[in-house]
């Protein structure tokens, strides 16, 4: 017993010798009624509760197996059973036959049931025998003897269960077994002894004698002499039933070296074997439970047994061939092929400690198994291969070289610098070459030729003296309150990061509140598990930004403390984040730096923005609505409400059928492709759209058309209906055509079908009534309208259930109203009349999409002055007669509620503003740069005593600005938190502070803006004798010099000094300052035109101070000027070779200045010799200057004054670009074609010397900022969104914020978000008020109101009880209205009293409620009533706003029940939580109440790639600037089109963010716009074409270009003639010498005739014919030389 599973014999039936022995089986159980087939191959775990069912199939199993064995000739030396085991025993000892077993094992089962014996149960005890038996209560009985350690137990259910926790107790293992009830081998079985005796004596009617090979396990070796163990008799199988299972007594008779083979329908006793009998043994089970293939388990077993020196005789179990085979038999040589699915690690000892240096290849394949895990390091949309991978791979690799495992090497990686990311393609191979150096062990880690990874690796002698001893961080106590983060909190934080990680990369197991502590998970895996150690080492960081690792100081890898862990159990990790290191394990890191990565701009679709609003069915002439806008997309808007009614009222239709009649119409005006958008833009809808017209074959050439799979057909609409069955037909000016036409549109359609007509506004409708049409809809657009006909029904009178908002109670009624409506077809009508607030709307919309929602229909009364309803009443009877599902009665006219696209203008400028500031859209992207408003609306100079506000006029571009903005540099180069922020452009200005004086300052960031916060003391009021234009450019550059030379250079009279750039802003104030001083100065330009400004601007200077920057020659003129001493002081702004030049340039005691950040933030290496000469290198950072009122920054201010007094601070010639010219101006700096500086004039300058500034308005992007002094409330704050929502507020300037939830803080991450909140300084209150209850409402707003006044309310909270409407209740849809409904009722009420000053009241609602969702009528009712409330509260001036939410990604529902991101739910995807925020952002904004978002899952492939190239093209063409692609040659490289190095940064940053091209600097500089295109090019396909069916139903192919295909017309196949003249332009006669040519691959000259008939001489062409030699090229060469001679001759 134990063995037996569902479906146990199924895999083994397709063995004929099995099959027929089960057969056999089967056939001698018929009599009984047993269907064995049946219960071993169909039955279920289930079936085998009932013991008979187990015991005849275990048997039948055996006897199977024991023939399977026998057919290849295996038999057996000895033969041992356990329990019903031994009736296998019977049939292999040649005792029983087949029949006699199966019938044994029946009547054994059988008789146990019809024993009605007492209910047993038995239990699995850790003990010996002898000990059990001194333990064993009367009532428990040993009943096999398994092992020295292992024996079951059977007795009374309570007695037993009470010893196995007694067991349980102390420590020994004890556990129930499931035994069908019986106690068996025990005396509480031994009523069915005489039964069984009695019918196994039918049975075996003459028993035969036992073979010695049968080893009893059932009678004691003491009584194997006795008669009873002499035969295989009933008496004999009673006793086994009855007696204990003597097995471990049996099993010493196996002799050691034996092969132990186990038969029974799972392999149960193969762990007892092992330990029994030795290792000498070798044990093999046939059939394994639930094995995917036990055929193939049975043939691998098999296999082994071969191995352990058996001879199976495998051929035996495939049918015999016959000789000859037939003709028509397939080879078996082509079948037997290489498995090459498992890699095996093949030894090789030949180059065992000859092999030291050299590259080893590896290839990494995310279509291989082995590699597929790494699908799971996604990072902002992107498989990156980890960082840890390099290192393993390095690791690996050196194991390798020592002729070792690499589990036996430890080993100290060092020095591991990142240079770039390698993105894995989801088909192909990506090859790492990895070379190590011997000796010194530096290693470089290649990819595509370009170094991905270096460092240095070794072998320590003692691995743990590598490591630090260090204790276990201690948590503080206030620390030790915070919840702990889970996994699924842990990996929500850093997917909001961009890290979205899955599989064995989501390691973490669980973490402190503050990344201290936690536990990693171990998988035998190592590339996973230093992974996870580098994500909880970020973890601690309180930021959302995106950050790659870049360089690693040590990392230190123990293999051998590794393999002590558990491979299931958590792995303690540690992070000590003061001194920089991890550990966990056996892994210690050190040192690591990550640097901010950009974020990949539209990483997902952009989401559809929609508002949704009440459209009134007949919208024409007086009656028409503002609801639609008057933008210029009045048709396009038309067109979409008729063709959502139509969508509506096509009985839940996903496939539209669609015909428009185009006639004899262009092709630019058709409507199809806009229905096609329109009704595509719709989740799931798909649309099949025809068009017939007298100009099919014109229409098929058109590309976009194809794209839309468009289908098109010769056809008259007078003769004959369109088609068949169609949803839709679609007709342009129509109705003047002879009536035929409109009826044959009208027979092209289904059943409740529609005619959508565009006609003019003038047009008479007499012929729609002629025709019995019902006009359902007019939406008229301009001159022209849209008419929806569709043919009136009779429908028989409808159930009217009304909906009301008091109670409830309406569900029971509305649940059996639809249920008859399922079975009868009745219609039923929704009514709510006299609520205005009702949620009917959304509750129809899901119950439409539910069984008998077909046959519903609403009517929702929102005028107050309507009738009673009354089908009878006329106003009512007409409207019904459309058989319309959504019929709203608002403002004297029937309509319905729509969706309308809203402009999408997310980084467009449309608002002029005040306060706005420019930054890059996309960093690294210089064309993204725009105006953005600016949150100094909200400025209170009370609340920022040490800052002054200043109008900005004159804005100057520095170096840093465009490095920034470009990628160059990474934000977090820069001091203190400005990495952070949202832009760090922009470093000074002139203008005028707030009352009115002219100044000239320093802040920061955000610098280019028109307004900006000051600190006073770094101010410096402009002398009058200076523009402002003038006064801009001095703040930087003279503050740069004077800190740099003087504060930290100690410059003095008689110095010499070494500027670089000279004619830059900072070279021109440093030469001024140092001239000024007295000191002799060295400078480098990059251009003759540079020199001569130079000489010009200061006298001083001669070519002998002057040298080229453009390559360290400088180096040479400086030391060769200075007489080899160098120069005391260098400015330097170079980088790499030429900044080591300028160290070298240096004289003994001398300081070297470096402004530039390129090399500090890639942490290059300078050598350390130069400091022998008593130098000093100082890291000249002006923005450190901000962070605090330093004596250097009092110094700097000092300095400058005196300056601009002594007249050494001059102003510098500069290049201006107006406020609209943002990207001229960074392009231009960028090129290094300036002299001095670049300014931006953001206004005119008065001619007063005090005036208060006037307001200045720039056009900008609109953004939404909160007002710090308010109070902003989140009801529901607490969820997944909440979170989110409150940081986004907190981003946005909000500094008080109330959450409410019932339950209070639950999770880790919920404890995480409010502890960062409050470290920034943010008052943070929870809330457990009640909101569904009035009370609770108020007392929530009076809580805040304490706070300071409430600027907004969100309404986020929800509760789901989801499920058709036949099972919900009335308590369910009370649940899921109370936090929706009365909240937002109780919100709204209190807040009309108690919040005066509120910005925003936003409630959280559905798409279930705006498009519906079978399962959701509740909902869809609870988040419709929201939507009502806001279209009320705004109708009177009062703010309101529902948006319509699709799934939420990142954070939502979805994540956690459903799957990733990119799971498509109802044709929609989750949309990210970043797209959530930004739409957020845009519906602030907005003057409609209730508004919709969502990301369509994309439904045709390939359609929207084919932009790709075009816009890989264009970038790349306008960051160099190139205006007209055309005027490109194909060949020319980047390199030759003039692209600088910052230029290859801002294409390197567009190639990885937006095309997933990771490039090194030299590739891109190879690259030419061919090359572009191929890349632009790929991952597109192929675009399928068009079909043509003409009026007989014929479908034609779209012409094809046949030039380029020469075999179609030849003239033969096989030339006869090896050379032919071809005609020519050459006068007959000429002596000119005549051009031979070879004909093309078809081997004659067909082709070559266009060309030669274009040529003015002979032409001859060579062809190939049968006598041509095809050996070789040479030999066919020197045939035609022969032919060639014989013309030439004549």
């Amino acid at each position: 017993m134990g063995t037996q599973w569902g479906g146990m014999g199924k895999d083994l039936m397709q063995l004929e010798v099995f099959e027929k022995a089960f057969r056999k089986c089967a056939e001698a159980l018929k009599p009984e009624g047993f269907d064995l087939f049946d219960i071993a191959v169909n039955g279920t775990d289930a079936t085998f509760d009932n013991v008979l069912n187990s015991f005849v199939s275990i048997t039948a199993i055996q006897v199977g197996l024991v023939d399977v064995l026998s057919s290849i000739g295996i038999h057996p030396d000895g033969i041992v059973g356990h329990s019903v085991g031994e009736l296998g025993c019977a049939y292999a000892d040649g005792t029983f036959s087949a029949e006699q077993a199966v019938l044994a094992g029946y009547w054994r089962g059988r008789c146990i049931l019809e024993s009605k014996l007492p209910l047993g149960s038995m239990a699995a005890i850790g003990l010996s025998w002898d000990e059990l038996k001194a333990r064993c209560p009367p009532e428990i009985i040993p009943a096999c003897h398994n092992s020295a350690d292992s024996v079951t137990v059977s007795g009374p259910p309570d007695h037993l269960s009470k010893f196995v926790k007694l067991l349980q107790t102390e420590g020994i293992f004890a556990k129930e077994v499931n035994s069908s009830g019986v106690a068996f081998h025990s005396r509480y079985i031994a009523e069915a002894g005489p039964k069984l005796r009695k019918c196994l004596e039918r049975v075996i009617p003459s028993p035969k004698q036992r073979s010695s090979r049968w080893i009893s396990s059932s009678i004691p070796e003491s009584a194997w002499n006795t008669a009873l163990a002499q035969n295989s008799s009933a008496a004999y199988h009673v006793n086994n039933l009855l007696s204990p299972v003597l097995f471990k007594e049996a099993l010493a008779h196996v002799p050691e070296n034996a092969v132990v083979i186990e038969l029974a329908p799972h392999c149960l006793l193969q762990a007892i074997l092992k330990r029994s009998l030795g290792p000498t043994c070798t044990n093999v089970g046939l059939v394994k439970r639930l094995h995917p293939n036990n055929l193939e388990f049975l043939f691998s077993a098999l296999g082994r047994l071969y191995n352990a020196g058996l001879q199976p005789k495998f051929n035996r179990l495939h049918q015999k061939v016959n000789y000859p085979v037939a003709r028509g038999t397939p080879m078996i040589a082509p079948l037997i092929e290489w498995d090459h699915s498992t890699e095996w690690s093949v030894a090789t000892f030949a180059d065992i400690g000859s092999q030291r240096s050299g590259e080893c290849i590896v290839e990494v394949d995310l279509g291989k198994e082995e590699d597929q895990y790494l699908t799971g390091h996604n990072i902002d949309g992107r498989v990156l291969f980890p960082a840890t991978g390099y290192l393993t791979l390095v690791w690996k690799t050196l194991a390798k070289l020592k002729g070792k495992s690499h589990e036996e090497l430890p080993v100290v990686l060092e020095n591991v610098q990142f240079h770039r990311a390698t993105i894995m393609p989801k088909e192909g191979i990506i090859k790492f070459a990895i070379n190590i150096l011997d000796g010194s062990g530096e290693f470089e880690l290649c990819e595509s030729g370009s170094v991905t990874v270096s460092g240095r690796i070794y072998v320590p002698e003692d691995v743990e003296k590598e490591t630090l001893e260090l204790p276990t961080p201690t948590i503080p106590i206030s620390d030790s309150k915070l919840l702990k983060l889970s996994t699924a909190d842990i990996y929500k934080d850093l997917r909001l990061r961009g890290y979205d990680y899955s599989g064995v990369f989501r390691g973490i197991l669980e973490s402190d509140n503050k990344g201290v502590c936690g536990e990693l998970a171990w998988e035998n895996n190592w590339i996973s598990f230093m992974d996870t150690m580098l994500q909880f080492s970020i973890l601690g960081q309180s930021t959302r930004e995106l950050y790659l690792p870049t360089r690693l100081q040590r990392v230190v890898i123990n293999p051998s403390k590794q393999k002590q862990l558990g491979e299931n159990e958590g792995v303690p990790v540690h992070m000590y984040r003061d001194i920089g290191i991890i550990k966990a394990g056996g892994v210690e890191l050190r040192g690591m730096k990550a640097s901010l990565a950009p974020r990949r701009q539209q990483a997902q679709a952009a989401p559809k923005l929609e508002k949704y609003a009440f459209v009134p069915y007949d919208r024409a002439g007086k009656t028409q609505s503002s609801t639609l806008d008057s933008n210029g997309r009045e048709r396009e808007q038309a067109l979409t409400v008729s063709l959502q009614v139509v969508l509506e009222n096509s009985g839940g239709a996903l496939k539209l059928k669609v015909a428009e009649l185009a006639g004899i119409r262009p092709a630019d005006s058709l409507l199809a492709p806009d229905v096609v958008s329109i009704l595509e833009s719709e989740p799931i809808i798909h649309v099949e759209i025809t068009v017939a017209g007298s100009r099919a074959e014109e229409y098929a050439k058109v590309e976009s058309f194809t794209n839309l799979g468009m289908k098109f057909v010769n056809r008259d609409a007078s003769s004959a209906p369109l088609d068949q069955n169609l949803h839709l037909v679609i007709g342009v000016d129509v109705l003047p055509q002879a009536i035929e036409v409109l009826d044959n549109l009208v027979a092209s359609l289904k059943p409740g079908g529609f005619v959508l007509l565009e006609e003019r506004i003038t047009e008479e409708e007499d012929a729609i009534y002629k025709s019995g049409l019902e006009l359902v809809s007019k939406q008229q657009a301009r001159d022209r309208v849209f008419l929806l006909l569709r043919k009136s029904v009779e429908c028989n009178k409808p159930v009217v259930v009304e909906v009301t908002e008091k109670n409830y109670s309406w569900v029971e009624r509305l649940k059996l109203t639809l249920k008859q409506s399922e079975s009868e077809g009745q219609k039923v009508l929704v009514l709510a009349q006299g609520e205005n607030m009702s949620g009917i709307v959304g509750l129809v919309n899901c119950i439409k999409q539910e069984p008998g929602g077909n046959n519903v229909r609403c009517v929702f009364l929102q005028d107050s002055k309507t009738p009673k309803f009354s089908i009878s009443d006329s106003l009512y009877a007409t409207q019904l007669k459309k058989d319309l599902v959504m019929n709203v009665y608002r403002n004297g006219v029937w309509g319905s509620y729509r969706h309308i696209r809203l402009d999408s203008h997310h980084d467009s400028a449309l608002l002029q503003v005040e306060h706005a500031y420019i930054n890059a859209m996309t960093r690294g992207d210089l064309a993204s740069l725009r105006w953005i408003e600016g949150p100094l609306s909200f400025y209170c100079p009370e609340q920022n005593p040490n800052k002054e506000l200043c109008h900005v006029y004159y804005s100057p571009l520095n170096f840093r600005d465009v490095m920034l903005a470009s990628g160059k540099l990474p934000p977090d180069a820069l001091p203190g938190d400005l990495a952070g922020q949202d832009c760090i452009l922009g470093l000074e200005f002139a203008g005028r502070d707030t009352s009115g004086r002219r100044v000239m300052g320093m802040v920061p960031a955000r610098g280019l803006a028109t307004t900006i916060l000051v600190d006073p003391t770094f101010l410096w009021e402009v002398p009058d004798k200076w523009t402002l234009e003038q006064a801009s450019t001095i703040p930087v550059v003279y503050a740069t010099s004077y800190y740099a030379l003087v504060v930290r250079g100690q410059m003095r009279a008689g110095n010499t000094l070494l500027v670089h750039a000279g004619t830059g802003g900072v070279g021109q104030a440093s030469i001024a300052v140092a001239l000024h001083m007295g000191v002799t100065v060295f400078t480098t330009v990059s251009s003759q035109e540079k020199r001569d400004y130079l000489k010009k601007r200061f006298p001083q200077l001669t070519d002998r101070n002057i040298a080229n920057s453009r390559d360290t020659t400088f180096e040479q003129h400086v030391l060769t000027e200075t007489q080899g001493r160098g120069v005391d002081l260098v400015l330097n702004s170079l980088s790499e070779d030429k900044l080591q030049a300028s160290v070298r340039c240096l004289a003994k005691d001398g300081h070297f200045l470096e402004i530039g950040k390129y090399d500090l933030s890639n942490n290059n290496p300078l050598g350390m010799a130069v400091f022998l000469k008593n130098i000093s290198f100082h890291g000249i950072l002006l923005d450190a200057l901000f962070e605090s009122d330093s004596l250097a920054k009092r110094e700097v201010v000092r300095l400058v004054n005196e300056g601009i007094k002594s007249g050494a601070v001059q102003p510098l010639p500069a290049t201006v670009f107006t406020e609209t010219q943002v990207e001229q101006a960074f392009r231009f700096i960028g090129s290094g074609k300036h002299i001095g500086k670049v300014v931006l004039k953001i206004r005119n300058e008065e001619p007063q010397k005090i005036v208060t500034p006037t307001t200045k308005v720039v056009t900008a992007i609109p953004r939404t900022y909160m007002n710090p002094e308010k109070v902003y409330i989140l009801v529901g704050g607490l969820g997944g969104f909440g979170l989110e929502l409150a940081n986004w507020l907190i981003l946005r300037g909000a500094t008080k914020i109330v959450l409410t939830s019932r339950s209070g803080i639950r999770t880790g991450y919920q404890c995480l978000s409010i502890r960062r909140w409050r470290e920034m300084g943010i008052n943070i209150v929870v809330s457990t008020a009640d909101c569904t209850k009035d009370k609770g409402a108020l007392q929530l707003i009076m809580e805040a109101s304490q706070l300071g006044t409430v600027g907004g309310i969100f309404n986020l909270a929800a509760v789901l009880r989801d499920a058709f409407i036949e099972n919900l209740t009335e308590a369910d849809f009370k649940t899921v209205c109370l936090p929706k409904i009365d909240a937002t009722k109780n919100l709204d009420v209190a807040s009309r009293t108690h919040c005066p000053e509120l910005d925003y009241f936003v409630v959280f609602s559905s798409i279930s409620c705006g498009r519906g969702n079978a399962g959701q009528s509740n909902y869809g009712l609870a988040n419709s009533a929201m939507e009502r409330i806001c279209e009320a509260r705004q109708s009177v001036g009062l703010p309101g706003a529902a948006i319509q939410w699709g799934a939420i990604g990142d954070v939502g529902l979805i994540l956690e029940t459903m799957g990733d991101n990119d799971t498509v739910v109802g044709g929609t995807l989750p949309q990210r939580m970043s797209s959530c925020l930004a739409t957020m952002d845009n519906f602030l904004q907005q003057p409609h109440p209730v508004l919709a978002s969502m990301v369509l899952a994309e439904k045709r492939q390939g359609a929207s790639d084919a932009g790709n190239q075009v816009g890989l093209l264009e970038a790349v063409a306008n960051i160099l600037g190139i205006k007209d692609l055309k005027t490109v040659s194909a060949q020319l490289t980047l390199a030759d089109l003039g692209m600088d190095s910052l230029m290859g940064a801002e294409i390197k940053q567009t190639l990885e963010r937006n095309f997933d091209l990771v490039l090194s600097a030299q590739e891109i500089r190879t690259l030419t716009f061919g090359r572009l295109s191929e890349l632009g090019n790929c991952g597109s396909e192929p675009v399928t074409t068009s079909t043509v069916i003409d009026s007989n139903g014929t479908a034609t192919p779209p012409a094809q270009d046949s030039t380029q295909i020469q075999f179609e017309n030849l003239p033969e196949l096989m030339p006869s003639k090896v050379i032919v003249q071809i005609p020519s332009r050459a006068v007959p006669g000429t002596k000119s010498a005549p051009i031979f040519i070879v004909h093309p691959i078809e081997g004659v000259v067909s082709a070559i005739h266009s060309l030669a008939a274009e040529l003015p001489i002979p032409i001859w062409g060579l062809q190939c014919t049968k006598d041509a030699p095809l050996t070789s090229i040479p030999d066919l060469a020197k045939y035609y030389i022969k032919v060639i001679v014989t013309i030439t001759s004549q």
